[in-house]
């Protein structure tokens, strides 16, 4: 199972809709996306058609988990169609950053931390040691300030 599969499955636990934004790795991350198989989640392919879309991820489908691809960087917030759902739910990335982020379970203010540090984050001993400190349930995990 690859980082993206697995941080995917991660999130599923707590969420009903997953957005994600492809940006500039557009080709690479489609590929991704067309071989990702998640149980009990369907998947749908933005392009466009965000009314259709949100209709019947909202409306239609109200019980189903979703991951929206969308083959395209986020757009600012004033253009973006789907702002709501994005708040709503979780807007998956998949930099190298944000895979950290999303393995230790960290909200996305950590993603300039670990963007500086990556270094530290790649050392598979050490953010081993890292996850065991911070218990996903545990409020003192949201609190750390480095």
């Amino acid at each position: 199972m690859n980082k993206i599969e697995h941080s995917l499955k991660k999130i599923f636990e707590n969420q009903r809709i997953v957005l994600w934004y492809a940006g500039e790795e557009e080709a690479e991350m489609q590929g991704y996306y067309q071989e990702l198989e998640l149980d009990g989640v369907s998947k749908a392919k933005v392009e466009n058609d965000e009314f259709a879309v949100k209709y019947r991820v909202l409306k239609q489908e109200p019980q189903e988990k979703f991951l929206l691809f969308i083959p395209s960087p986020q757009p600012p917030d004033r253009e973006n169609w789907l702002l709501d759902l994005c708040l709503a739910n979780h807007v998956f990335s998949t930099d190298e950053s944000a895979i950290y982020l999303q393995e230790l379970g960290l909200d996305v203010e950590f993603k300039p931390l670990i963007s500086e540090h990556l270094g530290f984050f790649k050392n598979k001993e050490r953010l081993a040691a890292l996850k065991r400190l911070l218990k996903p349930d545990e409020d003192f995990a949201r609190e750390i300030r480095f």
